[in-house]
């Protein structure tokens, strides 16, 4: 029972989330990232997939995104949303160059001149020589829950 079981829920699963992912009929349909169908994110207030050279991508929720300094990448969140919950950050392999690639949120928003509430600073670096240097070769999607 149990061998049959689990590939008939992983069938519907499937051919739910396809059939999720054509609906158009407004606030129904999740939200999904421009270039990349299969990713959603259905219950998030902001999502952004940012590249290498800084470009935003894709979005949700986000007012726009700049890069001040090497390795950092300053979100600015629509108004409405308030980043009081922990933002998740992630290397986008797709979207990055070389290897030894890191990204990750700061909490205090020091590297964004004129941040406010509605500021997500992220910081990436690659490691090179054994050391993690700042860089601007690292792609990353990041996701305010």
């Amino acid at each position: 029972m149990k061998r049959r079981l689990f590939p008939a829920l992983l069938g519907l699963l499937v051919t739910a989330g396809a059939a999720h992912a054509q609906s158009d009929s407004g606030s129904e349909k999740a939200p999904q990232l421009a270039n990349r169908p299969n990713l959603i994110a259905p219950f998030a207030q902001a999502v952004a997939q940012v590249s290498a050279g800084g470009t935003l991508i894709s979005s949700k929720g986000v007012k726009s995104v700049t890069r001040p300094s090497t390795g950092q990448i300053c979100i600015e969140l629509q108004r409405g949303i308030v980043a009081r919950t922990v933002p998740l950050v992630s290397v986008d392999w797709s979207e990055s160059t070389g290897n030894g690639l890191l990204a990750y949120w700061r909490s205090t928003s020091s590297g964004c001149p004129n941040a406010t509430r509605r500021t997500v600073n992220i910081v990436t670096y690659v490691i090179q020589g054994g050391a993690a240097n700042l860089s601007d070769d690292v792609g990353f999607v990041v996701v305010v829950p």
